[in-house]
C-alpha cells in the first residue's frame, strides 16, 4: 500500500509543482544544449543537430489530425529554430519565461494552478467584455505613457552611447553636414 501511495503522490498534487519545475528546467537544459551544439558545430566542423519530424498517423479523423500535425510540426520547427539560436532575442525570452514558469510552479500545487487557469480563462474575457471601454482607455493611456518614457530614455541615454566604427563615420558625416549648414 505504501508503494501505491508513493506512486500516486505526484499525480494527486503533492509533486506536480516539482514535476512542472523539473520539466521547465529540462526544457531549458535541452534548449541550451541545442544552442551550444548548433553554434559550436560551425567551429568544430560537426553536423548541425537534427530533430526527426513528428510522426502522427492519419486514421479516422483525417482533417483534424492533419491540422494538429501541421501545427505540431510548426511548433517543433519554431522551437527548434529558437533552441538553435536563430533568433537570440526569442531564445533569451523563452529561457527566461521557462525559468519564471518553473519558479511560479514551485510555489503552487497543481490543483491551485489548474484552478487559477480555469478562473482566468472564464472571467477575464467576461470582465473585458463588460469593461471594454475602460480597459481600452487605460491600455491606450499606458501605451502613450510607455512611449513617452521610452522616448525620454532614448534621447537621454541611448543616443549618448558611442556607436561602432561604421556608425561613427556616418555620425561624423552628419555632424560635418550640420556644421556646414550652420555656417
Amino acid at each position: 500500500m505504501r508503494c501505491g501511495n508513493g506512486g500516486v503522490w505526484p499525480v494527486r498534487g503533492g509533486g506536480v509543482p516539482l514535476l512542472l519545475t523539473l520539466a521547465c528546467y529540462a526544457a531549458m537544459i535541452a534548449m541550451l544544449t541545442f544552442f551550444i551544439w548548433t553554434n559550436a558545430s560551425a567551429f568544430l566542423n560537426l553536423p548541425v543537430p537534427r530533430i526527426p519530424e513528428t510522426v502522427l498517423w492519419e486514421r479516422t479523423s483525417r482533417q483534424v489530425i492533419l491540422v494538429l500535425h501541421r501545427r505540431l510540426n510548426w511548433l517543433v520547427h519554431k522551437l527548434y529554430g529558437i533552441a538553435c539560436g536563430q533568433d537570440l532575442k526569442m531564445f533569451i525570452m523563452t529561457v527566461v519565461s521557462l525559468y519564471i514558469g518553473s519558479v511560479f510552479a514551485s510555489c503552487l500545487s497543481s490543483l491551485t494552478l489548474l484552478y487559477l487557469v480555469v478562473v482566468c480563462v472564464m472571467t477575464v474575457p467576461a470582465l473585458y467584455e463588460w469593461y471594454e471601454q475602460e480597459v481600452d482607455h487605460l491600455v491606450a493611456r499606458g501605451s502613450h505613457d510607455l512611449r513617452g518614457h521610452l522616448a525620454k530614455m532614448d534621447s537621454g541615454v541611448l543616443r549618448k552611447i558611442p556607436r561602432g566604427k561604421g556608425a561613427t563615420s556616418t555620425a561624423a558625416a552628419n555632424g560635418s553636414t550640420n556644421m556646414q549648414n550652420k555656417t
